[in-house]
Order: C-alpha cells, then sequence, then structure tokens
C-alpha cells in the first residue's frame, strides 16, 4: 500500500515541474487578483455566479452548512467537493484521456481564485483565507503535478511505439532493398535452379 513516503518520493523525483507548477499556480493567483484590483467589476461578477452557485445545484449543501454556520460540516464538504470535483474530475479525470488538460485546468482554477479572493474591496474576513487559499492551493498543484507525469508518461509511451514502428519499417525496408533487388532475385532463382 502507498505511503506517505511514497508520495513525498514522487515529488521529490519530479521536483523541476513541481517548483515550475507552483510558480505557475500561484503567480496565476497573484496575476489575476492584481487585474481584478484594478478592474473589481469582475470580482462582483463573479461573486454573484458564485453565491448562486452556492444556493442552487450541486454546491447548496456546501452553501447551507455555511450560511447556518455549521462550521465542521462545512469543512469537512468544502474538503470534498475540491477533492472530488475540483480535482479528480477537473483535473486528473480529463488527464487521463488527453495528456496535460488538467494542468490547464488547474491553471483556470488558479485564475478564479485570484479573481475570487483579490483585495478589490478589502474585507476583513479574508485575511484567514489566503492560508487556507495556499493550502487547498497545494492540493491543485499536486493534482497538476499528477496530470503532467500521467501525459508525460503518455506521450514516452507514444513516442516508444512511434519508434517501434519506424524501427520496424527500416528493418522490412533494408530487407526488401536487399533480398528482393533484382539481381539478388535472379541469383536466388539460378541458385534454386542449379539445386533442382
Amino acid at each position: 500500500m502507498p505511503s506517505i513516503e511514497d508520495a513525498l518520493d514522487i515529488v521529490i523525483r519530479h521536483r523541476r515541474p513541481y517548483h515550475a507548477m507552483n510558480l505557475a499556480y500561484y503567480g496565476l493567483i497573484i496575476i489575476s487578483a492584481l487585474y481584478t484590483f484594478l478592474n473589481p467589476a469582475i470580482k462582483q461578477n463573479l461573486n454573484g455566479m458564485v453565491i448562486q452557485a452556492f444556493t442552487i445545484g450541486p454546491l447548496s449543501s456546501v452553501g447551507t452548512a455555511y450560511s447556518s454556520g455549521q462550521v465542521p460540516d462545512a469543512s469537512i464538504l468544502t474538503f470534498l467537493v475540491n477533492l472530488a470535483l475540483g480535482s479528480f474530475m477537473g483535473i486528473t479525470l480529463p488527464s487521463l484521456s488527453i495528456p496535460f488538460p488538467g494542468i490547464l485546468m488547474g491553471a483556470y482554477r488558479a485564475v478564479l481564485w485570484g479573481i475570487l479572493f483579490s483585495p478589490a474591496h478589502f474585507e476583513a474576513y479574508l485575511v484567514p483565507h489566503y492560508l487556507i487559499l495556499f493550502l487547498v492551493g497545494q492540493g491543485y498543484v499536486l493534482a497538476m503535478l499528477g496530470a503532467y507525469i500521467l501525459g508525460r508518461s503518455f506521450l514516452r509511451q507514444v513516442k516508444r511505439c512511434i519508434w517501434s514502428f519506424y524501427k520496424d519499417r527500416i528493418k522490412i525496408t533494408l530487407t526488401y532493398r536487399v533480398f528482393l533487388r533484382p539481381d539478388t532475385v535472379s541469383l536466388i532463382n539460378k541458385m534454386y535452379l542449379l539445386h533442382k
């Protein structure tokens, strides 16, 4: 059974892409937050859509838990939504069928979070959320790293298959050139006729 050390070993083996994912993810959050600070109407529009998503639809149970003050329930539901919908369905699942779209989905989420948590209108209640933003962001960065590893291993397999295909074609072509040349065929026919 995989352990935490196995997971850390994967991150250590892929530390350059991991650092690049961190830089890209948090960089996109900061850039989109700064852009939203300069254009606060973007945040107002997105906030309206978020409020609607938390009142109607699959996220309504999370919204109800938050609005009724049930912090433990809201925390558990938020974790499950981020794990199931955000990380698995949004990042990992698309990357299982096509290489690398999970990285783009993670980048899209970073931009959305930058807009949602931007200090366009400073609200004191957002300050503790920045730590949570960092911690949950690490989950998304790790999911993006998984999407990268999946995509890279897929491309390596494709490269091996293509190389194997061309290697076989080269062998067949060389065999054809050597053994099926007209003079080689006539030589083989003469040898056949001599032994007959």
